[in-house]
């Protein structure tokens, strides 16, 4: 899903080992910067799923 090797471990750590359907097909176009509308049941990790494109897209070398 094109996630940061560090990130992905921390995801597994706290216990996540295969994305959902609405995760993977939400997490490429978000991270690429796209546009997405998603809608799935509650408890599909939608949410999650946010928290983690954002880690993604952080500059973490920026001081800003």
């Amino acid at each position: 899903m094109g996630i940061n090797d560090s990130l992905l471990r921390g995801i597994y750590e706290y216990g996540f080992e295969k994305p959902s359907a609405i995760q993977q097909r939400a997490v490429m176009p978000i991270i690429k910067g796209r546009d997405v509308i998603a809608q799935a049941q509650s408890g599909t990790g939608k949410t999650s799923m946010i928290a983690l494109t954002v880690c993604q897209v952080v500059d973490i070398n920026s001081k800003e």
